[in-house]
């Protein structure tokens, strides 16, 4: 705001010359209208708030990925080294199976 009170030459236009600095993008297009401002205040504030719960909702699934990523990496280190013949004698019936039709 203080850059629009250096600006003025009216105390009555500060609060134009606000909007008209920081909407730049739509008030060059269209004419300056008061309950434009406050809908292009609205709006910011609301693209504020869903931009902060995307970010906050992306670094609570990065946590919760996170996480399960690290119960995987446990229960890997507990089953390195073991071997498990059922399951290696199942694999190799299934692919001697697939091989003789």
């Amino acid at each position: 705001m203080s850059v629009a009170y250096l600006c003025s030459y009216n105390k009555a236009d500060h609060l134009k010359l606000y909007f008209l600095m920081h909407y730049r993008y739509v008030f060059e297009f269209v004419e300056f209208s008061p309950p434009l401002a406050f809908l292009c205040e609205i709006v910011n504030f609301y693209a504020a708030f869903y931009w902060n719960f995307v970010d906050l909702f992306v670094v609570v699934l990065s946590m919760a990925m996170a996480s399960r990523f690290r119960l995987l990496n446990s229960h890997l280190k507990l089953e390195k080294g073991k071997v498990r013949v059922g399951c290696i004698r199942n694999f190799c019936d299934f692919i001697v199976g697939n091989r003789m039709r």
